[in-house]
């Protein structure tokens, strides 16, 4: 049978290790070329994982999806401060697929709700008292926080849209349109446009923490690592289906809590993707502290609307199916037709486990996986 290619998923064979101190000593006389085994203990986060290495765990950091228990076979690529090595061959269990290591990146918690919960520790523990640079990137991060978070005022597309500005997925896009505007890069612009990025203040963080505070350098990588899979699956999913994933905040409670806001265009693999019979939808993904876990689907056929809700128990249903006219008379107003507003109640494990990136990634057959 003869299945077509729709997708390639590709990732780097490279697996740079991160080895402690105390651990240095296990890689002395590494030659490049040589040949060493491995095996995976624990994946410690997207991105990184924890391998036994001559009976020591290191910890290494890599985009290859593997699994625990599995063997490999290794090749010294660089023997710097931190040793480069390229996967040769692995036994024991297949590798994961990568479009699903891609999803693990976009899960719940997101990297955005991880780095708000770090950088409150980092204040906690006195990280903005070191200096006027740490005190500056603390605040600065605060700003954007307090910003995605606002509680003032009616929600609107208008704060969506400034989260996405702001919230790093974009990163990228603003560099390559300074630089493309401009031969040079002045600090003031440099200062303004990280100031104005989380995954911008992230690095620059990142950077700084390598030098100053190296046992921060663990988690922010984590969180880096997280956000760069995320704007990685949003870039493949928007390609090929017209779907975007966005962590949202909700600036109900304190600390923030993020949940997911997903956006299907209706794009058609094989037609015209602005034909006047696509529909819409939307959905969201939200974490209540005292509604629970809830979510909502939204499909829009030009201008009819179908809604409907998914909840943990009876008694939020009952409350959410109060409110339910007052909600169709608001859509109506607005000028759609609303064809049916309806609201359930679902096993809470479902709910409470559930994450939108499932979403991002057409399950068909024709997917490529590759190891470079």
């Amino acid at each position: 049978m003869n299945v077509p290619i729709s997708q390639i998923f590709a990732a780097t064979s490279e697996i740079r290790l991160d080895p402690k101190p105390e651990t240095k000593s296990l890689l002395a006389g590494l030659k490049p070329g040589q040949r060493i085994e491995a095996r995976v203990d624990r994946a410690v986060s997207p991105g990184h994982v924890a391998l036994i290495i001559r009976g020591k765990p290191l910890l290494a950091k890599t985009l290859v999806p593997l699994q625990p228990g599995q063997s490999l076979i290794l090749e010294v690529a660089g023997t710097d401060d931190r040793p480069m090595l390229r996967l040769i061959e692995s036994r024991g269990g297949n590798l994961f697929d990568l479009s699903k290591a891609l999803l693990g990146a976009a899960g719940r918690p997101s990297p955005h709700g991880a780095f708000f919960r770090l950088v409150r520790a980092m204040k906690i523990a006195g990280f903005a008292d070191r200096g006027a640079l740490e005190a500056q990137m603390i605040k600065d991060l605060e700003h954007l926080f307090a910003l995605s978070g606002s509680r003032s005022g009616p929600p609107g597309p208008d704060r969506i849209k400034t989260y996405v500005d702001h919230g790093g997925l974009l990163w990228e896009k603003k560099l390559a349109r300074i630089l493309g505007a401009a031969d040079r890069l002045s600090p003031a612009q440099a200062g303004d446009l990280v100031k104005g990025d989380l995954k911008g203040l992230l690095l620059r963080l990142l950077e700084h923490s390598a030098r100053a505070a190296p046992q921060m350098a663990g988690e922010l990588n984590s969180v880096a690592d997280s956000l760069e899979g995320l704007q990685l699956l949003n870039r493949h999913a928007s390609d090929n289906l017209g779907r975007f994933l966005i962590p949202l905040p909700i600036p109900v409670d304190e600390p923030i809590r993020f949940g997911q806001v997903l956006i299907d265009l209706g794009k058609d693999r094989d037609g015209d993707p602005k034909r006047e019979d696509r529909v819409f939808r939307v959905s969201l993904l939200l974490e209540m502290s005292r509604l629970g876990h809830l979510k909502a689907d939204l499909s829009m056929l030009k201008d009819a609307l179908t809604v409907s809700f998914q909840v943990q128990s009876d008694s939020t249903r009952q409350l959410m199916e109060a409110h339910l006219p007052e909600l169709r008379h608001l859509l109506v107003a607005h000028g759609f037709t609303v064809y049916e507003i309806r609201c359930r109640t679902v096993d809470p494990q479902l709910l409470a486990t559930a994450s939108l990136a499932d979403h991002m990634i057409d399950p068909a057959e024709g997917g490529l996986n590759l190891i470079i």
